[in-house]
């Protein structure tokens, strides 16, 4: 999950390097910026269309939650039926 300033040039170039080294990359949406809007949106679009995943900073942590969640209860052997489902359902797996 990547997160942070000047889209168009940091997060742009880290996404780019990851995706390039086989890495699936999930950009927060709501946790990058830049200083125009343009250079923001440009650098989404074309993230998406490497490859990059877009959520939201919750959209994002939800999932990593429940995959915890669903770690831990594997481990006890009450694992919930759902957890794994909606981690699918997110196209996080």
């Amino acid at each position: 999950m990547l997160c942070g300033l000047e889209t168009h040039v940091c997060v742009a170039q880290t996404a780019l390097d990851l995706l390039a080294r086989g890495y699936a990359v999930f950009v927060a949406v709501d946790a990058v910026a830049s200083r125009h809007p343009i250079d923001h949106e440009t650098a989404l679009r074309r993230l998406e269309a490497a490859g990059a995943r877009s959520l939201t900073a919750t959209g994002t942590w939800w999932p990593i939650l429940f995959s915890m969640l669903t770690l831990h209860l594997s481990d006890t052997n009450c694992r919930e039926p759902f957890a794994q489902d909606r981690f699918d359902r997110a196209g996080l797996t």
